[in-house]
């Protein structure tokens, strides 16, 4: 964190990502190499969880929290949107589970939208117009620290 720029990255790639990636290649490949006999099927599909896996690695969560309003770029969900201030009512820290919006990634549910990649906890932004959107954080001290001082230079 900067002092007039809040910016965090994250992505889906951590330990849990990882286990879980080489349990199913290793099922795979366990599957695969007890029918004997390689066809299409085994090839198939561990191209298409190695294509996912690929995919998932490379996108990121990218937020950006300055004077002008709130960036967030979450390629190919969502690209470079800014949000700024003058649209916004209110920006507060929310703890959430997997079921209020039904998952991480690019969710839209009854609460808003959310752009989250893992964790339990986001800064939901509250528009003018009475729309929500969630926006998953690792680091929500920092921004709720960073949005403090905000408040505290506007008045």
């Amino acid at each position: 964190m900067e002092n007039n720029r809040y910016v965090e990255t994250q992505s889906f790639w951590s330990r849990w990502f990882f286990v879980l990636f080489l349990l199913l290649v290793g099922v795979g490949v366990f599957g695969a190499l007890r029918e004997k006999e390689w066809g299409s099927e085994p090839i198939i599909g561990l191209s298409i969880l190695f294509l996912t896996v690929v995919f998932f690695a490379f996108v990121r969560l990218r937020t950006s929290v300055d004077s002008t309003g709130i960036m967030v770029d979450f390629k190919p969900f969502l690209w470079r949107k800014l949000w700024t201030w003058d649209k916004i009512a209110d920006v507060q820290i929310k703890k959430y589970t997997l079921l209020d919006y039904g998952g991480w990634g690019y969710r839209i549910g009854p609460q808003g939208t959310a752009y989250t990649v893992q964790g339990k906890y986001g800064f939901q932004i509250q528009f003018k117009d009475g729309s929500k959107v969630l926006v998953g954080t690792q680091k929500p001290e920092e921004i709720q620290q960073f949005l403090d001082n905000r408040r505290h230079e506007q008045i």
